[in-house]
């Protein structure tokens, strides 16, 4: 199942597991500098692909000054980044990062404790495209 960055922690969050505050946005206009003004440890613009290496092809950014969002934001909207267009961003705020996990099966040590991870997240995902 493919899904992008933002659906994934959406349904951490129905799940009960602390995701960063953000914003997802499809175009400039609707970035909120009030939100942006609440993430005081930084921001990080994500562009919402389904694709992988993002970072490196320029679709992750780390700001740190307000004075840059705005334009930033502009930039993303107008890349294509992995063969694909940008037509979404997750405005978040930056965390400090102990470990990340890009598959499920990293960060279950069991297949049985996947499996059973993996059937929660679809019930909400089903849920969620119910409602």
């Amino acid at each position: 199942m493919l899904l992008y960055e933002f659906e994934g922690k959406q349904l951490f969050k129905n799940l009960g597991i602390n995701v960063p505050h953000a914003q997802l946005i499809r175009s400039p206009e609707e970035l909120d500098p009030a939100v942006t003004l609440r993430m005081v440890r930084g921001i990080i613009l994500k562009a919402q692909l389904l694709s992988g290496k993002r970072a490196d092809s320029g679709g992750i950014i780390a700001i740190d000054n307000q004075e840059l969002v705005a334009d930033s934001v502009k930039d993303l909207f107008g890349k294509t980044i992995n063969g694909q267009k940008v037509e979404a961003l997750l405005v978040e705020e930056r965390i400090d990062i102990d470990k990340e996990y890009y598959n499920v099966n990293n960060c279950f040590r069991t297949r049985a404790l996947a499996q059973k991870a993996l059937n929660k997240i679809l019930k909400v995902l089903k849920k969620a495209r119910k409602e």
